[in-house]
């Protein structure tokens, strides 16, 4: 089965989970392809990876972030967790993991729509 995600944000939170579904996913065989938008696909840029941390949004909820952020961290650091990255990365050694970036959610519908009618047809 082939499974499509598409990341729209490069949020620590949508990064890990991202992380933890693909590689799921190819555990239990399937192919994956990450679409990720423009704003996205910052986080897969090389150094960039490691500067996503702090939480900028609601002031009420960031010292909880922050906490939660620094809780990965440590996890991390003391060898209890992988980087978002790292998993993504062990996925595409054990099967097929493919990336792509597109300007907007809008155009990746459009070349999907494209895909379904070329394959219709």
């Amino acid at each position: 089965m082939k499974i499509l995600i598409l990341i729209t944000s490069s949020a620590l939170d949508k990064l890990l989970a991202l992380g933890t579904i693909v590689l799921g996913a190819v555990s239990m065989g399937h192919d994956v392809a990450i679409y990720a938008t423009q704003s996205a696909s910052f986080a897969f840029l090389k150094d960039y990876a490691d500067k996503i941390s702090n939480y900028s949004g609601d002031p009420a909820l960031s010292g909880l972030i922050n906490n939660v952020v620094s809780g990965y961290n440590n996890a991390v650091i003391n060898g209890r967790f992988f980087k978002w990255y790292e998993m993504i990365r062990q996925a595409k050694e054990i099967g097929s993991v493919r990336f792509m970036s597109v300007p907007s959610p809008l155009s990746w519908l459009v070349l999907r729509l494209a895909w379904v009618i070329s394959w219709a047809s």
